[in-house]
């Protein structure tokens, strides 16, 4: 996922995005997750402009055992 943030971000590559995207989504299991980038169009009629986002969540394994 890093490699193809890496190559988006330095080529401009939409394709590499979208293959950091389909990295992050097969990744089940991570103590640290990520995600960065144009994700939601909703607000722009004309899907024409996107937020930009970028978050990190730590995932609690004892937290989630109990659920």
């Amino acid at each position: 996922m890093l490699e193809k943030y890496i190559e988006s971000y330095h080529d401009g590559s939409i394709p590499a995005h979208k293959d950091s995207q389909r990295a992050w989504v097969k990744d089940k299991g991570p103590v640290v997750e990520s995600n960065m980038g144009w994700i939601e169009t909703y607000i722009d009629p004309t899907n024409l402009r996107a937020y930009y986002e970028g978050w990190v969540a730590i995932v609690d394994k004892e937290k989630s055992r109990k659920f």
